[in-house]
């Protein structure tokens, strides 16, 4: 039976799909080792990744808690 991943190593996959934490943190101005400590993505800062990856790292992707399901995917 597969390990079930803790919040923090998935946010660290989004992050190195997005680009890596160099990239999340230039967005931002900020330093990529604090992006590094996310545990989460936090919800003030998913619209902004979202568009710098151009769609490739969705809302809903990085909070399915806040922003639920795709609508993509619930069509």
């Amino acid at each position: 039976m597969p390990k079930k991943r803790t919040e923090k190593e998935r946010t660290q996959e989004l992050i190195r799909l997005a680009g890596g934490p160099t990239f999340i943190a230039s967005i931002f101005g900020i330093h990529s080792q604090a992006v590094s400590q996310w545990e989460r993505v936090p919800a003030e800062r998913c619209l902004a990744i979202e568009e710098a990856t151009a769609g490739g790292l969705t809302r809903y992707m990085m909070r399915p808690d806040i922003y639920g399901q795709s609508p993509r995917a619930a069509a």
